[in-house]
């Protein structure tokens, strides 16, 4: 990748390359409980790859998404979810 070219799904930080697949379908899934008295949304994006499902969950905090795994999330779950909200 030049530094012309925009990033792509699969491009790794360090210079390293990992496989990016094409994400054949989404599922976004909301899910609103209460803890307290605070209310807590929580969504989960369900990413099919054909080969592999991969699920990503985040909580909603002050209109943001906060990714709630370890390390950081595929980015195409973070893509989907600007797309929708």
């Amino acid at each position: 990748m030049s530094a012309d070219e925009p990033d792509a799904p699969g491009d790794a930080v360090d210079g390293d390359q990992e496989d990016s697949a094409d994400v054949e379908d989404v599922e976004v899934t909301t899910v609103h409980r209460k803890d307290g008295v605070d209310q807590i949304t929580e969504r989960s994006v369900l990413l099919d790859t054909g080969d592999e499902e991969i699920v990503e969950t985040f909580q909603v905090v002050d209109g943001e998404h906060e990714y709630l795994g370890d390390g950081n999330p595929d980015q195409r779950a973070l893509d989907a979810l600007e797309a929708r909200f």
